[in-house]
């Protein structure tokens, strides 16, 4: 019953943002993958939530490869896409990025997903900005 309420919420949340005169076939929509469940529902329970509510894919906070394969075997034979993997940057150590995502950009090749990396709280006060636009020059 939990699935069909969260399911249910999600798709007026859907429906709402089309309310005006665009379609929906314009646009290209996914969730991130705490509005389905993150944490409590499987891979296939997401993907089939994602799929049974007309998304076009979804978006996961990034792990681990592992996990990334998972979703993608789950995804792909329903036709949905990965948009984005989230994952935090460090601005606070000589590499920024988690260390397992280079072993995940391989699997994404020709896909279409973008990264979308977060700066979380500094552990450290000031001269962070210089580091960020240092490093994205």
């Amino acid at each position: 019953m939990y699935r069909e309420r969260r399911c249910g919420a999600v798709a007026a949340g859907r429906a709402s943002a089309f309310a005006g005169n665009a379609s929906d076939k314009d646009f290209e929509f996914f969730p991130l993958d705490n509005g389905v469940g993150r944490g409590s529902w499987t891979p296939e329970q997401q993907a089939a939530c994602v799929k049974e509510l007309g998304f076009d894919g979804i978006g996961y906070n990034y792990t681990v490869p592992a996990d990334l394969g998972v979703w993608l075997n789950e995804l792909r034979p329903r036709g949905l896409k990965l948009y984005s993997l989230y994952f935090g940057v460090s601005l606070e150590t000589d590499d920024p990025y988690p260390a397992a995502l280079r072993e995940a950009i391989p699997m994404l090749k020709g896909s279409g997903t973008f990264l979308w990396g977060h700066r979380p709280q500094a552990q450290k006060d000031g001269g962070l900005d210089a580091v960020a636009a240092k490093r994205i020059e």
